[in-house]
């Protein structure tokens, strides 16, 4: 039996010196696939970061070139002079409000240094629907607006009123339309609200309703002849305004207020840090870029006389819109100074080194109700 006792150490020695091996292979395999997945780990997230500023930048400026391509007030006689909304006027013999900014110097209005615009949106079916105050002219508070497109065979007053504030949009907090646009057969206009919905007549093909044209919740256009009846609401037309405000790129439904700057906006899109219009004239002029800025108050488009210098605004064709996005702050395993920074973007300068990507990209939209000329 002693025999076997080398043997049996000789089999125990080549099984410690396999498993010694075995181990050490192991552990070899489990440091490279650490390493591989950290590695991968990090690409991800660089890559990751490194594309968000172009998706954001990409989403945000494809929503802006939807909205500003069908921008139009449907003024056919005047081919929608108020498409691009400059500047309009609070009450009777107020001061110009300013709707339109280009860089932005109140930080409460939106990001210091980017623009705004407000633009009339008309609806994929739109209607004319006749009003006629009860008065002499338009100071009247009542008026009644021809409209039947509800009543149906009944004369059904309660579905006429329904769709009749449905397509105006009704109703805020005190029971009020949006701003709406009401034209005359010249192409006169005013800015139009309803402040309250009295009734439906079917029966006499009519709705009654309390209206303001610039008293001390209207508005009023920044200049211009006054209507002449007949008049004729544009129903669903609408305004809208875009800036980027903390980092977000958002909207309102309605004029911009700078006495109350943020009610009626929402956030669309974050990591949103600069959006800037440059204007295409119809005699081949583009303002408002590196090279070119408007000398007029606010550095925008003139409109009706107002900030007067430059051709009325009435004669833009086109927008280019420039949007900045950016990413997430990097970490820093992946970059331990301020080494990028915001780049320029038309008439608005770069800004200063930070640990973000950030990415630029440009749009020419041509407004469909005017790229045909006036």
């Amino acid at each position: 039996m002693w025999h076997n006792y080398p043997n049996k150490r000789k089999d125990e020695g080549f099984t410690l010196i396999e498993a010694t091996i075995s181990l050490t292979l192991l552990l070899v395999v489990l440091v490279v696939s650490l390493t591989f997945l950290f590695s991968m780990r990090t690409f991800s997230q660089r890559q990751e970061m490194f594309t968000s500023p172009r998706q954001t930048a990409r989403r945000a400026l494809d929503y802006m070139s939807y909205y500003t391509r069908g921008a139009g007030d449907l003024n056919t006689t005047q081919n929608n002079p108020n498409a691009i909304v400059v500047w309009y006027k609070q009450k009777t013999g107020s001061p110009a409000v300013q709707a339109t900014y280009d860089n932005v110097t109140n930080s409460n209005y939106a990001d210091v240094g980017t623009d705004m615009i407000s633009l009339a949106l008309p609806p994929l079916s739109p209607i004319r629907a006749q009003y006629q105050p009860n008065g002499a002219n338009f100071d009247a508070s009542t008026g009644d607006v021809y409209f039947t497109a509800g009543c149906g065979t009944s004369d059904d007053d309660t579905s006429n009123m329904a769709m009749f504030k449905a397509l105006t949009g009704c109703c805020d907090a005190f029971g009020n339309s949006p701003v709406l646009t009401l034209v005359d057969s010249k192409g006169n206009w005013d800015y139009f609200m309803i402040t309250g919905y009295q009734k439906s007549y079917c029966s006499s093909g009519y709705i009654h309703v309390t209206a303001n044209h610039g008293n001390s919740l209207g508005v009023n256009p920044p200049g211009g002849p006054a209507l002449e009846q007949p008049a004729y609401i544009q129903v669903g037309v609408f305004y809208n305004t875009f800036r980027v405000k903390n980092g977000e790129l958002q909207q309102k439904s309605g004029l911009f207020d700078p006495g109350n700057p943020d009610a009626g906006f929402v956030t669309l899109l974050n990591h949103v840090e600069d959006l800037q219009v440059a204007y295409i004239y119809d005699n081949g002029g583009i303002w408002n870029t590196a090279t070119q800025t408007l000398t007029t108050a606010g550095q925008v488009p003139t409109q009706s006389g107002i900030a007067g210098g430059y051709p009325d605004v009435a004669s833009v064709q086109g927008l280019r819109l420039t949007i900045v996005g950016r990413s997430d702050r990097l970490p820093v395993t992946m970059l331990s100074r301020d080494k990028y920074a915001r780049p320029a973007a038309e008439n608005h300068a770069g800004g200063q080194a930070d640990r973000f990507y950030h990415y630029r990209l440009t749009d020419t939209v041509m407004i469909r109700n005017r790229m045909l000329g006036r």
